[in-house]
Protein backbone atom coordinates (compact mmCIF):
# COMPACT_ATOMS: atom_id res chain seq x y z
CA UNK A 1 0.00 0.00 0.00
CA UNK A 2 1.14 3.52 -0.57
CA UNK A 3 -0.29 6.86 1.36
CA UNK A 4 1.02 10.10 0.09
CA UNK A 5 2.97 12.23 2.39
CA UNK A 6 0.77 15.24 3.75
CA UNK A 7 1.57 18.02 0.89
CA UNK A 8 3.69 15.74 -1.46
CA UNK A 9 4.57 17.66 -4.19
CA UNK A 10 3.26 14.90 -6.65
CA UNK A 11 -0.89 15.79 -6.01
CA UNK A 12 -1.34 11.81 -5.02
CA UNK A 13 -4.07 11.70 -2.46
CA UNK A 14 -5.07 8.40 -0.70
CA UNK A 15 -3.93 5.29 0.39
CA UNK A 16 -3.24 3.19 -3.14
CA UNK A 17 -2.29 -0.53 -3.67
CA UNK A 18 0.39 -1.23 -5.67
CA UNK A 19 1.82 -4.82 -5.75
CA UNK A 20 0.46 -8.00 -3.68
CA UNK A 21 3.93 -9.48 -3.58
CA UNK A 22 7.42 -8.49 -4.66
CA UNK A 23 9.79 -11.05 -6.14
CA UNK A 24 13.56 -10.61 -6.84
CA UNK A 25 16.33 -12.76 -7.90
CA UNK A 26 20.04 -11.57 -7.16
CA UNK A 27 22.86 -13.17 -9.49
CA UNK A 28 26.28 -12.28 -9.13
CA UNK A 29 29.26 -14.30 -10.47
CA UNK A 30 32.87 -13.24 -10.38
CA UNK A 31 34.57 -17.16 -10.55
CA UNK A 32 34.08 -18.19 -13.46
CA UNK A 33 34.76 -21.71 -14.41
CA UNK A 34 35.73 -21.69 -18.20
CA UNK A 35 36.50 -17.97 -18.93
CA UNK A 36 40.33 -17.64 -19.49
CA UNK A 37 40.24 -13.69 -18.79
CA UNK A 38 40.79 -11.96 -15.30
CA UNK A 39 37.86 -13.17 -13.39
CA UNK A 40 35.52 -10.17 -11.74
CA UNK A 41 36.18 -8.95 -8.61
CA UNK A 42 33.21 -6.73 -7.60
CA UNK A 43 30.43 -8.66 -9.36
CA UNK A 44 29.35 -11.09 -5.99
CA UNK A 45 29.70 -7.73 -4.15
CA UNK A 46 27.44 -5.93 -5.77
CA UNK A 47 24.88 -8.70 -6.24
CA UNK A 48 24.63 -8.78 -2.32
CA UNK A 49 24.23 -5.34 -2.31
CA UNK A 50 21.51 -4.74 -4.44
CA UNK A 51 19.55 -7.97 -2.60
CA UNK A 52 20.18 -5.92 1.07
CA UNK A 53 18.84 -3.19 -0.96
CA UNK A 54 15.80 -4.43 -2.06
CA UNK A 55 15.17 -6.33 0.64
CA UNK A 56 14.37 -2.75 2.82
CA UNK A 57 11.95 -2.68 -0.13
CA UNK A 58 10.31 -5.12 0.33
CA UNK A 59 11.32 -7.92 -1.98
CA UNK A 60 11.67 -11.37 -1.42
CA UNK A 61 15.41 -12.33 -2.29
CA UNK A 62 17.30 -15.12 -3.76
CA UNK A 63 20.70 -14.85 -3.75
CA UNK A 64 22.89 -16.93 -6.70
CA UNK A 65 26.66 -16.28 -6.69
CA UNK A 66 29.28 -18.37 -8.37
CA UNK A 67 28.53 -21.51 -8.53
CA UNK A 68 24.90 -21.86 -7.52
CA UNK A 69 24.71 -18.92 -10.86
CA UNK A 70 24.87 -22.10 -13.80
CA UNK A 71 23.40 -22.14 -16.71
CA UNK A 72 20.71 -24.68 -15.43
CA UNK A 73 20.10 -23.28 -11.86
CA UNK A 74 19.36 -19.84 -13.64
CA UNK A 75 16.98 -21.44 -16.40
CA UNK A 76 15.00 -23.03 -13.75
CA UNK A 77 14.64 -19.96 -11.91
CA UNK A 78 13.91 -17.62 -14.78
CA UNK A 79 12.73 -19.84 -17.28
CA UNK A 80 10.33 -21.83 -15.08
CA UNK A 81 9.71 -21.05 -11.34
CA UNK A 82 9.08 -17.61 -11.66
CA UNK A 83 7.12 -17.77 -14.56
CA UNK A 84 5.00 -20.72 -12.62
CA UNK A 85 4.87 -18.95 -9.07
CA UNK A 86 3.79 -15.40 -9.26
CA UNK A 87 0.39 -13.72 -9.31
CA UNK A 88 -1.57 -10.89 -11.72
CA UNK A 89 -0.34 -8.06 -9.06
CA UNK A 90 3.60 -9.04 -8.45
CA UNK A 91 6.37 -7.36 -9.42
CA UNK A 92 9.90 -9.19 -10.63
CA UNK A 93 13.11 -7.88 -10.51
CA UNK A 94 16.15 -9.66 -11.62
CA UNK A 95 19.43 -8.34 -11.57
CA UNK A 96 22.87 -10.09 -12.70
CA UNK A 97 26.54 -8.60 -11.93
CA UNK A 98 28.93 -10.67 -14.51
CA UNK A 99 29.91 -11.54 -18.22
CA UNK A 100 28.19 -10.23 -21.14
CA UNK A 101 28.76 -11.25 -24.39
CA UNK A 102 27.66 -9.33 -27.17
CA UNK A 103 27.30 -10.77 -31.15
CA UNK A 104 26.49 -9.32 -34.24
CA UNK A 105 25.39 -5.58 -35.97
CA UNK A 106 22.35 -3.42 -35.85
CA UNK A 107 19.04 -6.07 -36.37
CA UNK A 108 21.03 -9.06 -36.03
CA UNK A 109 22.78 -7.29 -32.48
CA UNK A 110 22.35 -10.28 -29.72
CA UNK A 111 23.60 -9.94 -25.69
CA UNK A 112 24.08 -12.79 -23.61
CA UNK A 113 24.34 -13.49 -20.03
CA UNK A 114 27.15 -15.81 -19.32
CA UNK A 115 26.27 -18.12 -16.45
CA UNK A 116 29.25 -19.55 -13.88
CA UNK A 117 29.29 -22.57 -16.43
CA UNK A 118 29.41 -20.32 -19.59
CA UNK A 119 31.93 -20.70 -22.56
CA UNK A 120 32.13 -17.41 -24.80
CA UNK A 121 33.30 -20.20 -27.64
CA UNK A 122 29.39 -21.99 -26.71
CA UNK A 123 27.45 -19.01 -26.64
CA UNK A 124 24.02 -20.26 -27.93
CA UNK A 125 24.94 -23.68 -26.43
CA UNK A 126 26.23 -21.96 -22.61
CA UNK A 127 24.91 -18.76 -22.65
CA UNK A 128 21.12 -17.26 -21.98
CA UNK A 129 20.56 -14.61 -24.98
CA UNK A 130 18.42 -11.53 -24.76
CA UNK A 131 16.12 -12.74 -26.84
CA UNK A 132 14.99 -15.53 -24.43
CA UNK A 133 15.06 -13.76 -21.54
CA UNK A 134 12.41 -11.18 -22.85
CA UNK A 135 10.44 -13.86 -24.31
CA UNK A 136 10.46 -15.24 -20.43
CA UNK A 137 9.75 -11.84 -19.19
CA UNK A 138 5.97 -11.71 -21.03
CA UNK A 139 5.14 -14.91 -20.33
CA UNK A 140 4.93 -14.37 -16.73
CA UNK A 141 1.57 -13.32 -15.60
CA UNK A 142 2.82 -10.58 -13.05
CA UNK A 143 2.29 -6.70 -14.19
CA UNK A 144 5.84 -5.59 -13.37
CA UNK A 145 9.08 -6.89 -14.96
CA UNK A 146 12.31 -5.18 -14.11
CA UNK A 147 15.73 -6.80 -15.58
CA UNK A 148 19.09 -4.87 -14.43
CA UNK A 149 22.33 -5.94 -15.59
CA UNK A 150 25.49 -4.90 -14.84
CA UNK A 151 26.95 -6.14 -17.69
CA UNK A 152 26.95 -4.26 -21.49
CA UNK A 153 24.71 -5.83 -24.12
CA UNK A 154 23.28 -5.12 -27.39
CA UNK A 155 20.11 -6.47 -29.06
CA UNK A 156 17.30 -5.62 -26.27
CA UNK A 157 14.98 -4.94 -28.90
CA UNK A 158 12.08 -3.13 -26.18
CA UNK A 159 11.66 0.26 -27.40
CA UNK A 160 8.25 1.49 -27.32
CA UNK A 161 6.86 4.09 -25.19
CA UNK A 162 5.60 4.31 -22.02
CA UNK A 163 2.25 5.95 -20.71
CA UNK A 164 3.62 9.80 -20.20
CA UNK A 165 1.38 10.92 -17.71
CA UNK A 166 1.90 14.10 -15.99
CA UNK A 167 3.16 13.41 -12.45
CA UNK A 168 0.49 16.32 -11.23
CA UNK A 169 -2.67 14.15 -12.12
CA UNK A 170 -4.33 12.97 -9.10
CA UNK A 171 -4.51 9.41 -10.69
CA UNK A 172 -1.21 9.26 -12.01
CA UNK A 173 -0.17 6.33 -9.51
CA UNK A 174 -2.99 4.29 -9.91
CA UNK A 175 -2.44 4.35 -13.87
CA UNK A 176 1.10 3.62 -14.10
CA UNK A 177 1.28 0.73 -11.19
CA UNK A 178 -2.03 -0.61 -13.11
CA UNK A 179 -0.89 -0.80 -16.36
CA UNK A 180 1.65 -4.26 -17.75
CA UNK A 181 5.92 -3.50 -18.12
CA UNK A 182 8.49 -4.96 -18.59
CA UNK A 183 11.45 -2.59 -17.84
CA UNK A 184 15.34 -3.29 -19.02
CA UNK A 185 18.48 -1.79 -18.09
CA UNK A 186 22.05 -2.41 -18.99
CA UNK A 187 24.92 -1.25 -17.96
CA UNK A 188 26.41 0.19 -21.30
CA UNK A 189 26.32 -0.28 -25.12
CA UNK A 190 27.86 -3.24 -26.60
CA UNK A 191 31.96 -2.70 -26.98
CA UNK A 192 32.01 -0.89 -24.08
CA UNK A 193 33.69 -1.71 -20.56
CA UNK A 194 31.21 -1.95 -18.01
CA UNK A 195 33.40 0.08 -15.18
CA UNK A 196 33.99 -0.67 -11.05
CA UNK A 197 34.59 3.05 -9.12
CA UNK A 198 35.86 2.54 -5.31
CA UNK A 199 35.28 -1.14 -5.42
CA UNK A 200 31.42 -0.97 -6.70
CA UNK A 201 29.82 -1.58 -10.36
CA UNK A 202 29.72 2.27 -11.71
CA UNK A 203 25.77 1.41 -12.94
CA UNK A 204 24.91 -0.11 -9.72
CA UNK A 205 26.55 2.17 -8.08
CA UNK A 206 23.71 4.50 -9.37
CA UNK A 207 21.28 2.43 -9.37
CA UNK A 208 21.26 1.57 -5.74
CA UNK A 209 21.41 5.37 -5.07
CA UNK A 210 18.45 6.00 -7.55
CA UNK A 211 16.27 3.12 -5.86
CA UNK A 212 17.05 4.73 -2.29
CA UNK A 213 15.31 8.17 -3.23
CA UNK A 214 17.72 10.33 -5.42
CA UNK A 215 16.14 9.55 -8.55
CA UNK A 216 12.68 11.18 -6.80
CA UNK A 217 13.09 14.38 -7.91
CA UNK A 218 9.80 15.75 -7.17
CA UNK A 219 10.69 14.43 -3.22
CA UNK A 220 7.32 12.64 -3.34
CA UNK A 221 8.32 9.35 -1.93
CA UNK A 222 8.07 8.02 -5.30
CA UNK A 223 10.91 6.74 -7.76
CA UNK A 224 9.73 4.67 -11.07
CA UNK A 225 11.53 3.06 -13.48
CA UNK A 226 11.62 5.75 -15.92
CA UNK A 227 13.10 8.25 -12.85
CA UNK A 228 15.30 5.51 -12.64
CA UNK A 229 16.52 5.72 -16.05
CA UNK A 230 16.51 9.64 -15.96
CA UNK A 231 18.77 9.93 -13.25
CA UNK A 232 21.35 6.45 -14.19
CA UNK A 233 22.04 7.15 -17.18
CA UNK A 234 23.81 10.59 -17.31
CA UNK A 235 25.56 9.78 -14.02
CA UNK A 236 27.42 6.54 -15.56
CA UNK A 237 28.21 8.60 -18.59
CA UNK A 238 29.25 11.34 -16.79
CA UNK A 239 31.27 9.20 -14.44
CA UNK A 240 33.11 6.77 -16.66
CA UNK A 241 34.53 9.79 -19.25
CA UNK A 242 35.71 12.21 -16.21
CA UNK A 243 37.35 8.85 -13.80
CA UNK A 244 37.72 6.48 -16.72
CA UNK A 245 38.20 8.92 -20.13
CA UNK A 246 36.28 6.03 -21.67
CA UNK A 247 32.60 6.18 -23.26
CA UNK A 248 29.70 3.93 -21.32
CA UNK A 249 26.31 4.68 -21.88
CA UNK A 250 23.43 2.48 -19.99
CA UNK A 251 20.79 1.55 -22.25
CA UNK A 252 17.58 1.28 -21.24
CA UNK A 253 14.29 -0.52 -23.41
CA UNK A 254 10.63 -1.24 -22.58
CA UNK A 255 7.76 -2.68 -23.40
CA UNK A 256 4.04 -1.93 -22.26
CA UNK A 257 2.69 1.64 -20.44
CA UNK A 258 3.11 1.18 -16.73
CA UNK A 259 5.71 2.07 -14.41
CA UNK A 260 8.06 -0.11 -12.11
CA UNK A 261 7.94 1.55 -9.02
CA UNK A 262 9.97 2.20 -5.66
CA UNK A 263 8.78 3.72 -2.59
CA UNK A 264 10.56 5.91 -0.60
CA UNK A 265 10.36 8.46 2.40
CA UNK A 266 9.02 12.29 0.82
CA UNK A 267 12.16 14.32 1.38
CA UNK A 268 12.71 17.91 1.09
CA UNK A 269 16.30 16.58 -0.05
CA UNK A 270 16.00 13.06 -0.52
CA UNK A 271 20.17 11.98 -0.43
CA UNK A 272 21.83 8.90 -1.86
CA UNK A 273 23.53 6.42 -0.08
CA UNK A 274 26.94 7.23 0.84
CA UNK A 275 29.96 6.29 -1.78
CA UNK A 276 30.07 2.50 -1.85
CA UNK A 277 33.79 1.73 -1.86
CA UNK A 278 36.40 -1.09 -1.95
CA UNK A 279 35.19 -4.55 -0.41
CA UNK A 280 32.55 -3.76 1.12
CA UNK A 281 28.99 -4.31 -0.50
CA UNK A 282 26.61 -3.31 2.41
CA UNK A 283 23.98 -1.29 2.19
CA UNK A 284 25.23 2.30 4.07
CA UNK A 285 23.91 5.37 5.65
CA UNK A 286 25.67 8.41 7.29
CA UNK A 287 22.99 8.65 9.60
CA UNK A 288 20.14 6.34 11.72
CA UNK A 289 17.51 6.78 8.98
CA UNK A 290 15.95 3.76 6.61
CA UNK A 291 16.61 1.28 6.10
CA UNK A 292 18.08 0.89 9.90
CA UNK A 293 15.43 3.72 11.03
CA UNK A 294 12.67 1.15 12.89
CA UNK A 295 15.73 -0.29 15.16
CA UNK A 296 16.91 2.86 16.48
CA UNK A 297 16.08 1.88 19.67
CA UNK A 298 17.81 1.67 23.53
CA UNK A 299 17.73 -2.01 24.98
CA UNK A 300 17.09 -2.79 28.54
CA UNK A 301 20.57 -4.08 29.58
CA UNK A 302 23.12 -3.32 32.50
CA UNK A 303 24.55 -0.68 32.85
CA UNK A 304 28.68 -1.23 31.71
CA UNK A 305 31.75 -0.64 34.33
CA UNK A 306 33.46 2.98 34.72
CA UNK A 307 35.67 3.56 31.26
CA UNK A 308 39.56 3.24 32.14
CA UNK A 309 42.98 2.50 30.67
CA UNK A 310 43.98 -1.13 31.19
CA UNK A 311 46.72 -0.71 34.26
CA UNK A 312 50.58 -1.19 33.76
CA UNK A 313 50.10 -4.19 36.25
CA UNK A 314 48.42 -6.61 33.74
CA UNK A 315 50.61 -6.30 30.95
CA UNK A 316 52.12 -9.37 32.61
CA UNK A 317 49.67 -11.26 31.71
CA UNK A 318 48.83 -13.13 28.16
CA UNK A 319 44.86 -12.03 28.63
CA UNK A 320 43.22 -9.58 30.57
CA UNK A 321 40.15 -8.01 30.36
CA UNK A 322 39.70 -4.79 28.98
CA UNK A 323 37.12 -1.79 31.05
CA UNK A 324 34.22 -2.70 28.49
CA UNK A 325 34.37 -6.76 29.29
CA UNK A 326 36.01 -7.66 26.47
CA UNK A 327 38.62 -10.62 26.75
CA UNK A 328 42.54 -9.26 25.06
CA UNK A 329 45.04 -11.00 24.19
CA UNK A 330 48.60 -9.69 24.76
CA UNK A 331 50.39 -9.46 21.08
CA UNK A 332 54.16 -9.71 21.46
CA UNK A 333 56.14 -7.26 19.48
CA UNK A 334 57.84 -8.65 16.43
CA UNK A 335 58.54 -8.08 12.94
CA UNK A 336 56.65 -9.55 9.81
CA UNK A 337 55.97 -8.83 6.51
CA UNK A 338 53.44 -6.72 5.67
CA UNK A 339 50.77 -6.21 2.24
CA UNK A 340 51.51 -9.50 -0.48
CA UNK A 341 51.84 -9.63 -4.60
CA UNK A 342 48.79 -11.92 -4.23
CA UNK A 343 46.31 -9.14 -4.29
CA UNK A 344 45.57 -5.41 -5.70
CA UNK A 345 48.40 -2.63 -6.55
CA UNK A 346 47.35 -1.44 -2.88
CA UNK A 347 48.97 -4.12 -1.21
CA UNK A 348 52.41 -3.97 -3.21
CA UNK A 349 55.13 -3.41 -2.25
CA UNK A 350 55.31 -6.29 0.25
CA UNK A 351 57.91 -4.52 3.18
CA UNK A 352 59.38 -4.73 6.51
CA UNK A 353 57.59 -3.55 9.67
CA UNK A 354 57.96 -3.75 13.34
CA UNK A 355 55.52 -3.52 15.88
CA UNK A 356 55.22 -2.73 19.36
CA UNK A 357 53.53 -5.10 21.88
CA UNK A 358 50.04 -4.34 22.33
CA UNK A 359 46.11 -5.83 23.53
CA UNK A 360 43.92 -6.81 20.91
CA UNK A 361 40.25 -8.00 21.37
CA UNK A 362 40.43 -11.49 21.17
CA UNK A 363 36.43 -11.43 19.29
CA UNK A 364 35.12 -8.76 17.32
CA UNK A 365 32.97 -6.19 19.19
CA UNK A 366 29.72 -7.92 19.91
CA UNK A 367 25.94 -6.64 19.97
CA UNK A 368 26.28 -7.58 23.78
CA UNK A 369 28.94 -4.98 24.53
CA UNK A 370 28.31 -2.07 22.03
CA UNK A 371 24.44 -2.21 23.64
CA UNK A 372 25.29 -1.78 26.77
CA UNK A 373 27.81 1.08 25.46
CA UNK A 374 24.59 2.95 23.52
CA UNK A 375 22.42 2.44 27.45
CA UNK A 376 25.38 4.10 29.22
CA UNK A 377 25.67 6.90 26.86
CA UNK A 378 22.43 6.96 25.64
CA UNK A 379 22.83 6.41 22.03
CA UNK A 380 20.72 4.55 19.67
CA UNK A 381 21.35 0.85 18.80
CA UNK A 382 22.52 -0.24 15.09
CA UNK A 383 20.00 -2.49 13.21
CA UNK A 384 20.80 -6.28 13.40
CA UNK A 385 19.95 -6.92 9.89
CA UNK A 386 16.72 -9.09 11.65
CA UNK A 387 19.74 -11.76 12.32
CA UNK A 388 19.95 -11.15 16.19
CA UNK A 389 21.77 -9.54 18.61
CA UNK A 390 23.60 -10.89 21.59
CA UNK A 391 26.86 -12.62 20.57
CA UNK A 392 27.05 -11.54 17.07
CA UNK A 393 29.56 -9.05 16.11
CA UNK A 394 27.78 -5.60 16.17
CA UNK A 395 26.90 -4.06 12.17
CA UNK A 396 26.01 -0.72 11.51
CA UNK A 397 29.06 1.03 12.99
CA UNK A 398 30.48 3.85 11.39
CA UNK A 399 34.31 4.32 12.32
CA UNK A 400 33.31 7.67 14.59
CA UNK A 401 31.05 5.33 16.68
CA UNK A 402 33.69 2.04 16.68
CA UNK A 403 36.08 5.12 18.11
CA UNK A 404 33.83 6.22 20.63
CA UNK A 405 33.10 3.18 22.24
CA UNK A 406 36.97 1.93 22.30
CA UNK A 407 37.84 6.20 23.74
CA UNK A 408 34.99 5.25 25.94
CA UNK A 409 36.33 2.43 27.17
CA UNK A 410 40.10 3.12 27.57
CA UNK A 411 41.23 1.49 24.08
CA UNK A 412 41.48 2.26 20.67
CA UNK A 413 41.33 0.82 16.86
CA UNK A 414 43.96 -1.13 16.05
CA UNK A 415 46.64 0.69 13.29
CA UNK A 416 46.59 -1.35 10.33
CA UNK A 417 49.82 -2.66 10.69
CA UNK A 418 49.11 -4.27 14.10
CA UNK A 419 46.11 -5.59 12.15
CA UNK A 420 48.05 -7.41 9.97
CA UNK A 421 50.75 -8.65 12.20
CA UNK A 422 47.94 -9.92 14.39
CA UNK A 423 46.08 -11.96 11.94
CA UNK A 424 49.53 -12.95 10.14
CA UNK A 425 50.11 -14.55 13.64
CA UNK A 426 53.78 -15.11 12.44
CA UNK A 427 52.70 -16.53 9.60
CA UNK A 428 53.72 -15.98 6.13
CA UNK A 429 51.26 -17.29 3.32
CA UNK A 430 48.01 -15.81 2.37
CA UNK A 431 46.23 -16.90 5.64
CA UNK A 432 47.43 -17.75 8.63
CA UNK A 433 47.29 -21.75 8.23
CA UNK A 434 48.85 -21.28 5.06
CA UNK A 435 47.72 -20.92 1.27
CA UNK A 436 45.19 -23.59 1.21
CA UNK A 437 41.94 -21.85 0.40
CA UNK A 438 39.98 -25.45 1.54
CA UNK A 439 40.98 -24.54 5.09
CA UNK A 440 39.38 -21.29 5.47
CA UNK A 441 36.22 -22.13 6.28
CA UNK A 442 37.67 -23.70 9.92
CA UNK A 443 38.52 -20.28 10.02
CA UNK A 444 35.80 -17.81 8.83
CA UNK A 445 32.49 -16.76 8.07
CA UNK A 446 32.69 -15.85 4.20
CA UNK A 447 30.29 -16.19 1.09
CA UNK A 448 30.75 -19.79 0.65
CA UNK A 449 29.45 -21.13 4.29
CA UNK A 450 27.53 -17.85 6.32
CA UNK A 451 24.10 -18.32 5.12
CA UNK A 452 23.49 -14.75 3.96
CA UNK A 453 24.59 -13.18 7.72
CA UNK A 454 26.66 -12.89 10.44
CA UNK A 455 27.95 -15.33 13.43
CA UNK A 456 28.28 -15.60 16.48
CA UNK A 457 31.83 -14.82 17.62
CA UNK A 458 34.59 -17.16 18.78
CA UNK A 459 32.85 -20.11 16.13
CA UNK A 460 35.28 -20.58 13.99
CA UNK A 461 39.59 -21.85 14.73
CA UNK A 462 41.68 -18.95 16.48
CA UNK A 463 44.74 -18.59 14.81
CA UNK A 464 48.43 -19.03 16.82
CA UNK A 465 47.76 -15.70 19.10
CA UNK A 466 44.34 -16.88 20.33
CA UNK A 467 42.52 -14.34 18.10
CA UNK A 468 38.95 -15.25 16.38
CA UNK A 469 37.14 -14.33 13.28
CA UNK A 470 40.32 -12.06 12.23
CA UNK A 471 39.09 -13.71 8.54
CA UNK A 472 35.05 -12.96 7.09
CA UNK A 473 32.54 -12.40 9.69
CA UNK A 474 32.46 -8.33 9.57
CA UNK A 475 35.27 -5.91 8.06
CA UNK A 476 36.96 -4.41 11.08
CA UNK A 477 37.50 -0.81 11.23
CA UNK A 478 41.60 -0.15 11.75
CA UNK A 479 42.61 3.07 13.13
CA UNK A 480 44.51 4.44 9.46
CA UNK A 481 43.30 6.34 7.25
CA UNK A 482 43.54 4.50 3.47
CA UNK A 483 46.09 5.02 0.97
CA UNK A 484 46.64 3.01 -1.85
CA UNK A 485 50.22 4.07 -2.78
CA UNK A 486 51.36 4.45 1.51
CA UNK A 487 53.19 1.54 2.19
CA UNK A 488 55.97 2.44 -0.86
CA UNK A 489 56.75 5.50 1.53
CA UNK A 490 55.74 4.19 5.16
CA UNK A 491 58.06 4.26 8.51
CA UNK A 492 59.63 0.31 9.73
CA UNK A 493 58.71 0.83 13.17
CA UNK A 494 54.66 0.76 14.27
CA UNK A 495 53.41 2.72 11.43
CA UNK A 496 50.67 5.01 12.32
CA UNK A 497 49.01 5.35 8.56
CA UNK A 498 48.64 8.26 6.31
CA UNK A 499 47.88 11.90 7.84
CA UNK A 500 44.82 12.68 5.93
CA UNK A 501 42.65 10.58 3.10
CA UNK A 502 39.13 10.48 2.51
CA UNK A 503 38.57 7.02 3.96
CA UNK A 504 39.45 4.64 6.77
CA UNK A 505 41.02 1.35 6.63
CA UNK A 506 38.69 -1.63 6.73
CA UNK A 507 40.71 -4.86 6.81
CA UNK A 508 39.59 -9.31 7.23
CA UNK A 509 36.76 -9.57 4.71
CA UNK A 510 33.25 -10.37 5.90
CA UNK A 511 30.14 -13.11 5.94
CA UNK A 512 29.77 -11.40 2.05
CA UNK A 513 32.76 -11.71 0.55
CA UNK A 514 34.55 -14.60 -1.65
CA UNK A 515 37.91 -15.98 0.51
CA UNK A 516 39.80 -14.43 -2.04
CA UNK A 517 38.93 -10.80 -0.12
CA UNK A 518 39.68 -12.52 3.15
CA UNK A 519 43.13 -12.60 3.22
CA UNK A 520 45.57 -11.17 5.85
CA UNK A 521 46.91 -8.82 3.80
CA UNK A 522 43.73 -7.92 1.92
CA UNK A 523 42.64 -4.43 2.28
CA UNK A 524 39.23 -2.69 2.37
CA UNK A 525 37.97 1.06 2.57
CA UNK A 526 35.25 3.16 3.44
CA UNK A 527 34.15 6.80 4.36
CA UNK A 528 34.50 7.22 8.42
CA UNK A 529 30.77 8.25 8.44
CA UNK A 530 29.19 4.91 6.61
CA UNK A 531 27.84 1.57 7.96
CA UNK A 532 27.02 -1.22 6.88
CA UNK A 533 25.63 -4.72 7.46
CA UNK A 534 29.22 -6.14 7.13
CA UNK A 535 31.32 -3.54 8.94
CA UNK A 536 32.23 -4.31 12.79
CA UNK A 537 35.38 -3.76 14.78
CA UNK A 538 37.40 -4.88 17.58
CA UNK A 539 39.46 -2.68 19.75
CA UNK A 540 43.20 -2.81 20.97
CA UNK A 541 45.27 -0.91 23.84
CA UNK A 542 48.34 -0.01 24.27
CA UNK A 543 50.79 -1.80 26.11
CA UNK A 544 51.79 0.67 29.58
CA UNK A 545 54.90 1.21 30.99
CA UNK A 546 56.08 -0.23 34.24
Amino acid sequence: MYTPPPGGRGGLTGTVKIYDNSIAIAIGIDAYQNWNMSPLTGAVRDAVAVSEALKQHGFTVSLLCNEEASLRSIRTRLGDELRNNVGREDRVLVYFAGHGVSTGAGKRAMGYLMPVDGDRDLLRATGISMGELTEWFEEYPCKHVMFVADSCYSGLALWTRGLGLSPNLRDYLMQVTSKRVRMVMTAGRAGQEAHEWQGQGLFTRYFLEAISGAADADHDGIVTSDDIAAYVKPKVAQTAMTRFRREQNPQVGRSGEGEFVFVTEATEAAPPHAPFVSSVPATVSTEPVAPWKDLWVVPEVPAPALPGPISAASSLAKETAGQDGAEMILIPAGEFTMGSNDGGPDEKPPHAVRVSSFYLDKYEVTFDLYDRFCKATRRGVPGDGHWGRGSRPVIGVSWDNAMAYATYYGKRLPTEAEWEYACRAESMGKWCFGDDVERLGDYAWHIGNAEGQTHAVGQKVANAFGLYDMYGNVWEWCADWYDAAYYSSSPVQDPPGQDFSRYRVLRGGSWVDAGVMCRSASRGYHDPSARGVSIGFRCASSVKAQ
